[in-house]
């Protein structure tokens, strides 16, 4: 009997007894336990308590407006004194601090709730209001996906360090911040971007691992072949470009006195062969020539051989144009083009009209406010300007003939581009969008336009 007592008491018998040291009893152990279950159940209530002040000294300054002090205390709060409308009021937070994706979190949370008979209106309100501020914050929040340009053996994408776990749908990212993508496949170098998406935006972004260093060579040949699509130089394109042709008066003077600046709007159709490296785009353009009143002579010619030159002439173009791609990036979204363009031009419509001009005051001054003769020596005294000799006698109102007609208005003549320089930029799935510019026989060409991949 006195051996059970110590060794529930965990006492040690003496030595030399021939027993063993005794188990300590478990009964200290449960007393702690039981005492501190009994802490906690007695604390409860008052941390409810504290909870539920929290959470209305949060809604209070959520209805004020003041978010930044409202959202530290409805987020303590909500774990311990759950409220459908403190829970709205955090929710409605979020978006006033633009943070979305947890803002649609909690307005779906909420909005899954069904409510109870133990719930006051406000929180039955709350519930129907979290579903309906649902949809209109789902179409705010962006989206970002991505188009493989070939399948990637063990392909791993991730979001600001989140594994997507298929990168090809639409994942919800906060707006206005950068998202950090970070990409890598076997036999593939490492790809780090970053994108800012902007409110309702639904990117689709094109993604391509590089082969590492060692696998370049060997591996290039059988991507192309496995990923079975062309890449964007290797497909044929379709588009529209705005071209217009500027003629500085400096160029007009190489060739005669007078003339001004002249911008010849216009535009074309443009084709793009399936094939890279040279690319080559096959065009049909349309210039319109169409210029008012403009003073022009032969170089060495007196004051007197001024003309007024006005013109109706629109002008078609074939061209073939051959240019070569540089990219800008390592995605291959930007590329620097260079190359060259030959083709034919024909005017196959309007008028090059010439008229004899005189100065005010029959004074010779400056020949941009010279004035087109009615006839000859009409207005009376002008007959040193406004004559009936030499080549220009009859040129009152003049439309001068086709060169096919022994005249100077060109009728089909050549067109050349070099160099032809531009920027292309992809946009989109099967987009681009192009910017050139151009040295021609027929002036300095600026052009933008748009292409779709077939």
């Amino acid at each position: 009997m006195h051996s059970r007592l110590d060794g529930m008491r965990g006492l040690r018998r003496t030595p030399g007894s021939g027993a063993s040291r005794s188990v300590p009893s478990p009964l200290p152990r449960v007393v702690g336990a039981l005492t501190l279950v009994s802490l906690a159940l007695v604390s409860l209530p008052g941390r409810a308590e504290d909870a539920a002040a929290e959470s209305r000294r949060g809604q209070g300054l959520a209805w004020r407006g003041n978010c930044v002090a409202a959202v530290p205390l409805l987020e303590d709060a909500e774990p311990t004194h759950h409220r459908p409308a403190a829970l709205l009021a955090l929710a409605d937070c979020y978006v006033a601090l633009g943070e979305l994706l947890k803002a649609a979190e909690a307005y779906r949370a909420l909005g899954g709730e069904k409510p109870s008979s133990t719930m006051i209106h406000a929180d039955r309100l709350a519930i129907r209001q979290a579903r309906s501020r649902l949809a209109k914050i789902e179409q705010r929040i962006p989206t970002l996906s991505f188009e493989l340009a070939e399948p990637y053996e063990g392909l791993e994408v991730y979001l600001n360090g989140a594994w997507v776990e298929d990168p090809t749908r639409p994942t919800p990212v906060e707006p206005h911040v950068a998202v950090q993508i970070t990409a890598r496949a076997k036999g593939r170098a490492e790809l780090r971007q970053s994108v800012e998406l902007e409110e309702g935006e639904r990117v689709v972004r094109p993604l391509r691992l590089k082969p590492k260093a060692d696998e370049q060579r060997r591996r290039r040949p059988s991507a192309a072949k496995a990923s079975g699509k062309r890449s964007g130089a290797n497909r044929p394109w379709i588009g529209a470009r705005f071209r217009t042709y500027l003629i500085p008066q400096q160029v007009m003077n190489l060739v005669g006195d007078g003339g001004r600046t002249v911008l010849v709007p216009g535009g074309s159709l443009v084709y793009t062969l399936g094939v890279s490296d040279p690319q080559i785009h096959l065009t049909l353009g349309y210039a319109n020539y169409h210029l008012g009143g403009m003073p022009f002579k032969p170089h060495g010619t007196p004051d007197t051989d001024y003309e007024i030159i006005e013109s109706t002439l629109e002008a078609a173009y074939a061209t073939v144009e051959v240019t070569w791609m540089h990219p800008l990036d390592d995605e291959g979204d930007w590329q620097f083009n260079y190359g060259f363009g030959i083709g034919v031009g024909w005017m196959f419509r309007g008028e090059l009209y010439r008229t004899q001009a005189y100065p005010p005051g029959l004074v010779p001054g400056d020949p941009n406010t010279y004035l087109k003769c009615d006839g000859p020596d009409r207005p009376p005294g002008s007959w040193a300007y406004c004559n009936s000799l030499d080549f220009d006698a009859n040129h009152y109102n003049y439309a001068e003939p086709s060169w096919a007609q022994g005249g100077k208005r060109p009728l089909i003549y050549p067109w050349l581009a070099l160099p032809l320089l531009g920027v292309s930029a992809r946009v989109g799935k099967d987009m681009m969008i192009d910017f050139e510019a151009a040295v021609t026989d027929s002036g300095f060409l600026l052009g933008a336009g748009a292409r779709a991949g077939l």
